[in-house]
């Protein structure tokens, strides 16, 4: 799930909508236009408006958040099987980086992997800042919040192009 994409769903869906008389544009606007936070919420693609909406009580925007954070628990926990060995998960990019109660959830969704928030780890690893957030005696593993830096790997592949 996304912030207008569906994410996975039962592909015997597509045509369900098909026989129902959707078109095929319906559908691919619906599963990637319309889905998501905004579908499931109704009111936005954003995450943070989704927390703050979830925060004045909006069902909607609660529900969708619910959605998203079991579904990335449901996704580490499954990634887990393919794995000889698990130092830690690692957060990034616009939701890992800078929402506290989504890396929050999704820890708390893990609990059985043994994390322990550090709560002042957390809300100090927000806003361009790095660090751990949360450990697992009995992984031996870490949460981290690493910041991406994407125009610093543009630039240094740009200059290993030249």
């Amino acid at each position: 799930m996304m912030g207008t994409r569906c994410g996975d769903l039962d592909p015997g869906i597509i045509e369900y909508l098909l026989k129902k008389g959707w078109s095929q544009d319906k559908v691919f606007n619906a599963l990637n236009k319309e889905s998501g936070f905004l579908g499931v919420s109704g009111l936005t693609s954003d995450a943070r408006g989704i927390l703050e909406a979830m925060e004045q009580g909006h069902e909607g925007a609660a529900l969708a958040f619910q959605v998203f954070t079991y579904r990335v628990s449901k996704y580490i926990a499954s990634y887990l099987a393919a794995l000889d060995s698990f130092d830690g998960i690692i957060f990034t990019g616009g939701i890992g980086e800078n929402s506290m109660p989504i890396r929050r959830e999704i820890l708390n969704n893990l609990k059985l992997l043994g994390f322990k928030e550090d709560v002042k780890g957390n809300e100090d690893a927000r806003f361009g800042n790095a660090g751990v957030i949360a450990k697992s005696e009995m992984l031996n593993a870490v949460a981290m919040v690493i910041p991406t830096n994407e125009e610093f790997v543009i630039a240094q592949q740009s200059v290993e192009l030249l």
